[in-house]
């Protein structure tokens, strides 16, 4: 089970979160469910209006939290350079694709066999995951 992951662009920067939590269900898949809660129900990006700033600042935040993310470098932007080149954000453009293609409209949209589940709905998600 992986989440597809269509960050909406009203929220500046999820497509860093978004990349970042590819990375981890690819690189750390024991931390990949933490991940994807600090993002949906911590993460506070800026409100400022440069995007390299705030996509630097997401990543930093998700590394000072998860330190496997130091891996890919030793700060924000270095962080997003590397999920750039590694393939997260191809991967993530392809989910973006496919999601457009089945109807979602948000992140995330996570399927368990035919069920899908949309948003960050723990409950549900673990009923689906116990059948």
């Amino acid at each position: 089970v992986r989440p597809l992951h269509v960050p909406l662009p009203m929220h500046p920067g999820a497509d860093v979160a978004s990349a970042a939590m590819i990375w981890f269900s690819e690189n750390a898949p024991e931390q990949a469910k933490d991940v994807a809660k600090f993002v949906y129900t911590e993460l506070n990006p800026s409100q400022d209006k440069d995007q390299a700033k705030i996509r630097a600042e997401i990543a930093s935040s998700m590394a000072a939290k998860f330190p496997a993310l130091k891996k890919l470098g030793k700060n924000g932007a270095a962080i997003v350079a590397a999920l750039e080149k590694n393939g997260a954000f191809a991967a993530l453009q392809k989910d973006m694709a496919t999601g457009s293609q089945m109807g979602v409209q948000g992140t995330p949209a996570t399927f368990i066999g035919t069920k899908r589940v949309d948003g960050y709905d723990v409950e549900r998600l673990n009923t689906l995951l116990a059948q």
